[in-house]
């Protein structure tokens, strides 16, 4: 088995090997992945002595996150398959964080990305179980959701991930030292998403069978691009107005 896994969703781009273990490149802070991540690509399998088509899938990251990155990574992934003929799997972002630092099943792993208009996109992880499931919040109701999953998991350590908790900080340790919550945030190293986890990731759903042709990817935005909600928004609504008789519809 050897996968390529993309990650681009997040401020740091990278890449990762997983054959028998890890290899990863990772590129630097902030959002240059479109002129990085070809390069990266490159660099990882030369010092692995491999080609592309001797790759078993190529998996990515396919969001939430950053609209820009998301579609760089998907872009990069379906071409690359194209080329190769490899299959390809798609990565739900939040949910690499299970796999994000020491493994320990015990570990209640709590992910929150910024998805500005003061929500996040989040999700929380026990193991293998989801305790809240991936997708867009205000972060009033995401610690609601969360007071709920904890009175129910007495006695888990929780840890936080992901570019939300910088923003968010103050509103996160209110909450946790008024629930007297063993919680602690991820050391920066391990605070962004990143292509490891990823792999770990992709390799759990390639061994499902969860694998796709380039054209069956697609990003997961979980919800509109910024653009595309002003777009919205300033078109029209529908008219329901009934249509003179007589008068076509087609013009």
């Amino acid at each position: 088995m050897k996968i390529l896994t993309i990650e681009t969703t997040g401020p740091i781009a990278s890449v990762a090997l997983l054959e028998e273990e890890i290899s990863e490149i990772q590129g630097e802070k902030g959002y240059n992945h479109l002129t990085s991540l070809i390069p990266m690509t490159q660099q990882l399998l030369e010092q692995r002595g491999l080609s592309l088509g001797e790759l078993t899938a190529i998996g990515v990251s396919v969001g939430p996150g950053s609209f820009t990155g998301i579609r760089i990574g998907v872009s990069t992934a379906r071409a690359l398959g194209q080329v190769a003929g490899l299959p390809l799997i798609a990565i739900p972002t939040l949910e690499t964080f299970r796999f994000q630092g020491e493994e320990d099943d015990s570990v209640l792993r709590c992910a929150i990305l910024d998805a500005r208009r003061d929500q996040v996109y989040g999700a929380c992880f026990l193991g293998a179980e989801t305790l809240i499931p991936a997708g867009p919040y205000s972060l009033e109701s995401f610690m609601d959701l969360l007071e709920n999953q904890v009175e129910k998991k007495q006695n888990s350590r929780m840890v936080w991930f992901g570019d939300g908790i910088l923003r968010y900080k103050d509103q996160l340790v209110g909450r946790m030292e008024q629930n007297a919550w063993q919680s602690q945030f991820a050391s920066e190293n391990l605070l962004y998403q990143t292509a490891v986890s990823g792999a770990r990731l992709a390799k759990e759903r390639y061994q499902k069978g969860l694998l796709l042709e380039y054209h069956q990817l697609h990003p997961e935005y979980h919800r509109l691009a910024e653009a595309e909600r002003k777009k919205k928004e300033r078109e029209p609504k529908e008219s329901h107005l009934p249509v003179k008789e007589g008068v076509r519809g087609d013009g």
